[in-house]
């Protein structure tokens, strides 16, 4: 027995602070949180994050540090790999088809089915092709991809027309 009857040893009580000092919040806690002790969190943590950022900039410097948080506060998916494409051939012929099967379909279908079916069309033929993968790993892979290019490309056009006075091409 562990004290007073007690068949299981007592549990340790559940630490009130994190290993960075901010108080440890458990979903009941933060279901019966007031709505005082809701705005002092946040503010809490902003504290802590720029006490560690300017540790941070006395240890690496100001532009070490400044890579540093970004790179921490980048996309956890993307952390490591560079941005952009890893395939700009693909996505060239990718846009190319989807423009050119806009300009056919376009009088046939609704704007909003036409990236799932140039993606229907291109899986099909890179399927007869032998390669069945060329432009994704599915339809809904090649659908988005093949949006994310088209408004890029329209974004691109954009900012580097002659109009719209943002020519950021130099």
């Amino acid at each position: 027995m562990f004290g007073k009857g007690r068949i299981t040893p007592p549990r340790p009580p559940f630490p009130t602070v994190d290993e960075f000092g901010l108080p440890s919040i458990t979903l009941l806690a933060k279901a019966c949180e007031s709505q005082g002790e809701r705005e002092k969190r946040p503010r809490k943590a902003r504290v802590f994050a720029l006490r560690a950022y300017q540790a941070v900039v006395h240890q690496l410097g100001v532009d070490e540090a400044r890579k540093l948080f970004q790179s921490i506060a980048s996309d956890p998916k993307r952390r490591g790999r560079k941005s952009g494409s890893t395939n700009p051939q693909r996505d060239a012929e990718l846009l190319a088809r989807y423009d050119a099967a806009a300009q056919k379909l376009m009088a046939n279908e609704d704007r909003k089915a036409l990236p799932r079916r140039v993606a229907e069309i291109l899986a099909d033929e890179s399927r007869e092709q032998g390669t069945p993968f060329s432009f994704g790993n599915s339809l809904d892979a090649i659908e988005k991809h093949a949006e994310l290019e088209s408004a890029l490309a329209k974004l691109e056009a954009l900012l580097t027309s002659p109009r719209s006075g943002m020519n950021h091409s130099a």
